[in-house]
């Protein structure tokens, strides 16, 4: 049990120190340099450190993270999941000057809105972390160590990682403008 994160091949610095940021946030998870292993070898690499979610994230415009892919590893095959969340911009925790980091992140909440349902939902089985629906963020208070908060914009969503004790932002900051969902590709 665990998430694996890595970026697309031929990365730039902006979209490792993004890698590293989720990393930093998300349970269990570990920051894997892709290389120029193919999928087939990641979700190998994730299968083998015994990981079961792999979360990769795509280069897009300017340099910045365009992208979420994931992937459920299983004992005999891989999964790419039917989740792409497209990305419109992201606030790396250095450029968070009251950042609220917790040493360690044992547990994860999605937390949302009843309007970004399905979004969480889908969130939450691509990440293996449990969601919760509630009205106001402080309604979280004292639930994990890290909530991720998701809330609708005009065009799109805002993803935010925040203290689950002081309620402080304390990961990257996300702008969502596209959330697809296919159909999932299953691979042996």
């Amino acid at each position: 049990m665990g998430i694996l994160i890595t970026s697309s091949r031929r990365p730039n610095p902006r979209l490792r120190t993004f890698c590293k940021d989720l990393a930093r946030v998300l349970p269990d998870a570990i920051k894997v340099n892709r290389g120029k292993m193919s999928i087939e070898e990641v979700a190998l690499k994730a299968y083998q450190l015994k990981i079961d979610h792999v979360v990769i994230v795509g280069k897009g415009r300017g340099g910045n993270p365009g992208r979420l892919i994931f992937i459920k590893v299983y004992e005999d095959r891989y999964e790419v999941l039917p989740l792409i969340i497209g990305i419109h911009g992201v606030t790396l925790i250095r450029e968070i000057p009251e950042a609220s980091i917790p040493t360690t992140v044992k547990t994860a909440v999605i937390a949302i809105k009843s309007e970004c349902l399905k979004v969480g939902e889908s969130l939450s089985d691509s990440l293996g972390l449990p969601f919760i629906e509630v009205s106001r963020l402080q309604d979280t208070q004292g639930l994990s160590d890290i909530i991720l908060w998701i809330d609708s914009l005009k065009q799109g969503y805002v993803f935010k990682f925040i203290n689950g004790l002081s309620l402080k932002l304390s990961g990257p900051i996300i702008r969502v403008n596209k959330v697809v969902y296919k159909c999932p590709l299953t691979l042996q």
